[in-house]
């Protein structure tokens, strides 16, 4: 055996290499199985309680069975992966003898592959994406420590912005975003800046007077402010129902507070788990600085995109998609304030995406069967080998 084979090859039992805590196999597969569905309840409990409240479902988080059920079968898929990981490592060793450096790969494809069929098919998407972007991450770190790649200074947020160009072109065109991602767009910039919009009248709006959220002492000074803005003019192009001042001050109010809850709701969820370790994680996760950073991005992003697709239509006389990259690509740049690489990812995979699928309807690419199973096999082997 060549020397640097034999550094990738290991003749030693799983007990030495892996379940050090005992030496069965089996016993050591269900401890880890175990534990597994317990974390998996946790986080599949802040993740689906989230999601029912930015679905405005918050009131039957609790009264739901479908809430119970998917709850429980995301935990036992999740924790079917982590058991027949360990498993598997076992087996293979048993079978070849050792303990080969690319078994954390080979023996995580199966265990993904047969896990991921207990989830639900409509999920199966949204884990191969999720996993894919993990393992974008992990690869280009594994680069960048053996000095095959080097990090660039804010380099997720040129990314970030570049995806939001590509996306907001999209957006900004007719049909060729996917109906998930139109739908998300549409509540976070407005319905009125997609390509398929059309002129809202003003009584199909019945939305709450803002000032009425403002304590009575400040409600009629707001209401003042609100009525000069509201009095600013409006180019005929624009499909807000209010002035283009008024609609771009609006968004940037609206979505620093919808930013700001959702970072709290998340954050409160979390010091929850932890509350008999930090009890007052608690009250630090109402005012934590990640709830205003994310408060901020929000709201900037839409208050730039908005303003420079109405200084557009002002100046050019016309409203077009290509308005919408340069839009996308200037509001992109908000996210200086909250940096994140998986996020970036995600946006970036998703949008690819959303292009391949266009593609596959226009016939320029076949469909790839199973891709969503091929996927987050590879991807999910990729990062257990990372960490094995």
């Amino acid at each position: 055996m060549s020397p640097v084979f034999s550094k990738l090859w290991v003749k030693h039992s799983c007990y030495e290499l892996g379940h050090t805590w005992t030496p069965y196999c089996s016993q050591a597969a269900l401890d880890v199985g175990s534990i597994a569905f317990k974390q998996s309840l946790q986080i599949y409990l802040v993740f689906y309680t989230t999601s029912f409240i930015l679905r405005g479902k918050w009131k039957k988080v609790l009264l739901t069975k479908s809430f119970y059920a998917d709850l429980i079968r995301s935990s036992i898929f999740l924790s079917t992966n982590a058991f027949l990981f360990i498993f598997d490592v076992c087996f293979f060793r048993r079978v070849f003898g050792g303990y080969h450096y690319w078994f954390g790969m080979l023996t995580g494809i199966p265990a993904c592959v047969i896990a991921l069929m207990i989830e639900r098919p409509n999920r199966r998407g949204l884990l191969a994406l999720y996993t894919a972007n993990i393992a974008a991450e992990t690869l280009f770190n594994m680069l960048v420590s053996r000095g095959y790649a080097r990090r660039i200074k804010y380099g997720e947020v040129l990314l970030f912005s570049l995806t939001s160009a590509m996306c907001m072109l999209l957006f900004k065109s007719k049909d060729l975003l996917s109906p998930d991602i139109d739908s998300m767009l549409k509540k976070f910039v407005g319905n009125e800046e997609s390509g398929n919009a059309q002129k809202m009248n003003s009584s199909s709006t019945s939305k709450k007077s803002i000032e009425l959220y403002f304590p009575k002492i400040l409600q009629k000074c707001v209401k003042v402010i609100i009525t000069k803005l509201k009095a600013e003019p409006t180019h005929k192009l624009c499909n807000h129902t209010s002035s283009c001042l008024y609609s771009c001050v609006a968004s940037l109010c609206r979505q620093f507070g919808i930013g700001y809850l959702i970072q709290m709701v998340f954050n409160i969820l979390k010091s929850m788990m932890r509350l008999n370790k930090i009890p007052s994680g608690l009250l630090h996760s109402l005012y934590h600085h990640d709830n205003f950073r994310l408060g901020i991005f929000l709201g900037l992003y839409t208050a730039i995109f908005k303003t420079l697709c109405c200084t557009f239509r002002w100046f050019r006389k016309t409203d077009h998609p290509i308005h919408g990259l340069i839009a996308g690509f200037a509001a992109g740049l908000s996210s200086v304030f909250y940096r994140s690489t998986t996020t970036t990812l995600y946006f970036l995979l998703k949008i690819l995406q959303n292009v391949y699928e266009n593609c596959v309807r226009d016939g320029y690419f076949p469909p790839i069967p199973y891709g969503n199973t091929i996927l987050y096999a590879l991807s999910t082997s990729l990062v257990l080998h990372a960490v094995s």
